[in-house]
């Protein structure tokens, strides 16, 4: 009987002592920078230890976003966004990816200084959108340029020949100005991009188009005049967007934690061609790749454009 009894007593203390000490992962809250004009291609090109300061990719924003997803611990995202705008196509895909991101996790975009023109485009697709009462927003509107620069390269005696297979593959060239024909193509490009990012922003803010028309041509924002137009939901600072993610995941400080996600040493120096110096830190030596410096001095001439006029949300 009394060997029952101490066995029942062991267990049960141990039951209290592991439901004491035997945590769960602590809840944190991730900061997410995205720095930097919006930009195409697989990785930005900054500064060897810089996040985005010449530019952000959607796979900059992919990586950081998968990986705050896979963390379990992560219960909240913020986006803590400085970006003039950009190019168009990953401008979009941007947006989806946070859109992806904000029905698994609650994403809060914060806009300290300046998200404008693709910078809000991409801030509104979180579930919440804050942003400091002097921050430069809106800018909702699509630009398309072109330069000409015929008459100084006559003056200089610059020379140049354009061989071309197809009517338009020199539009856009600064040797001459735009026909006609071809600033109607723009015009309708633009227009078609400018409709995909103002029925965008009226979904997502509840307005009618009639009322987001006058809001969206191309002029900026004070924050608080954006939240008082119902371009924002919330006026306020990091710390404020950092407890707005907190309570959308039902957590309240000190319950949490705050971490922000940069990109790793090794991700910085693989987009800079240089993933082999990463070998270092192992002892395996580390070399330029060939393919690396004469991508730095090939010669002008002999390129073949296949550029056409840059298209922004600006």
């Amino acid at each position: 009987m009394a060997i029952v009894f101490i066995l029942a007593l062991v267990s049960y203390t141990a039951g209290l002592f592991v439901d004491t000490v035997v945590l769960g992962p602590p809840k944190t809250v991730a900061v997410i920078p995205i720095d930097g004009e919006i930009v195409g291609g697989s990785s930005s090109s900054g500064g060897l230890l810089s996040q985005g300061s010449a530019g952000v990719t959607p796979s900059d924003v992919d990586s950081l976003l998968n990986e705050a997803l896979d963390d379990k611990s992560i219960v909240a995202i913020v986006l803590d966004i400085r970006s003039p705008g950009g190019e168009t196509p990953p401008a979009e895909v941007m947006v989806r990816l946070i859109e992806h991101a904000s029905a698994k996790k609650p994403v809060v975009s914060f806009i300290s200084d300046y998200g404008a023109s693709g910078g809000y485009w991409i801030a509104v697709s979180a579930n919440k959108t804050m942003v400091t009462p002097l921050a430069l927003t809106g800018s909702i509107g699509v630009i398309s340029e072109s330069y000409n620069a015929a008459q100084f390269m006559e003056k200089y005696g610059f020379g140049h020949q354009v061989v071309k297979s197809g009517k338009y593959k020199d539009m856009g060239s600064i040797s001459r100005n735009l026909t006609d024909e071809e600033v109607a193509l723009l015009q309708n490009m633009s227009d078609e991009v400018y409709y995909s990012f103002t029925n965008y922003v009226a979904r997502k803010r509840g307005m009618n188009m009639s009322y987001l028309e006058p809001l969206a041509q191309g002029q900026l924002f004070l924050g608080r005049q954006a939240k008082e137009l119902g371009l924002v939901d919330e006026v306020g600072y990091f710390d404020d967007a950092v407890r707005l993610a907190g309570s959308l995941a039902g957590v309240s400080e000190p319950d949490y934690r705050v971490i922000r996600i940069k990109q790793s040493l090794e991700a910085i120096l693989e987009k800079l061609g240089l993933s082999a110096f990463s070998k270092v830190i192992g002892g395996g030596g580390w070399s330029i790749p060939s393919a690396f410096v004469p991508a730095l001095f090939t010669p002008p001439e002999t390129a073949v454009s296949t550029s056409q006029p840059a298209q922004y949300i600006a």
